[in-house]
């Protein structure tokens, strides 16, 4: 079944991405190998992939990590650009554990090159768009209600000239107050 599942997950990776449906299948593949995993390693991309597969996340433990640095940082008077929160916010985690995934299953990397990726983040934005993390019961955060990545232009400081082909990532972050956070982040 393993060998199966891999199999499958192969293909995909080593074609072009061409669709949300194609980076949503990629991430049911991994996740039924997470899944069969002995151990618990690769947070970060269960997360990612729990993100994109399901409306709540009330089941992934890294939930409350996440919430507890963007109240931290909050909480330091730095708003969202705390170094706390800038691994999550990039999604570099889910790059690092990606790349070690594949490696560690002996698939194809070419989805962790430069423009493949950002192809890759573009689709996954798109994706999870729809699904913000909420806060309540089962997420005791101090100060956020809500949590999003948004799509559409993202406004980008003027000072930061990196290229056209880079994916920005607009976050949005809603604070119980009232307050509105939004954060434009790229991973390069």
């Amino acid at each position: 079944m393993k060998s199966d599942i891999l199999h499958k997950l192969a293909g995909a990776l080593e074609g072009p991405l061409e669709s949300e449906a194609h980076v949503v299948y990629i991430l049911v593949e991994i996740r039924k190998l997470l899944e069969r995993a002995p151990n618990r390693k690769y947070d970060t991309l269960r997360l990612c992939c729990d993100w994109a597969l399901h409306v709540e996340l009330w089941r992934n433990k890294q939930i409350v990590e996440i919430l507890e640095r963007f109240d931290k940082a909050l909480e330091n008077g730095n708003g969202l650009t705390d170094g706390l929160i800038s691994d999550y916010v990039s999604l570099s985690r889910f790059h690092d554990e990606l790349a070690d995934f594949v490696v560690e299953n002996e698939l194809p990397t070419q989805v962790l090159g430069f423009s493949p990726w950002q192809r890759f983040l573009a689709l996954y934005a798109d994706v999870v768009s729809d699904c913000p993390i909420y806060t309540g019961q089962d997420y005791p955060s101090k100060s956020i209600r809500e949590i999003r990545i948004v799509t559409g232009p993202v406004r980008v400081p003027e000072s930061v000239q990196i290229g056209n082909d880079v994916v920005w990532l607009q976050w949005r972050v809603e604070c119980e107050n009232g307050q509105v956070f939004s954060l434009a982040v790229t991973h390069v």
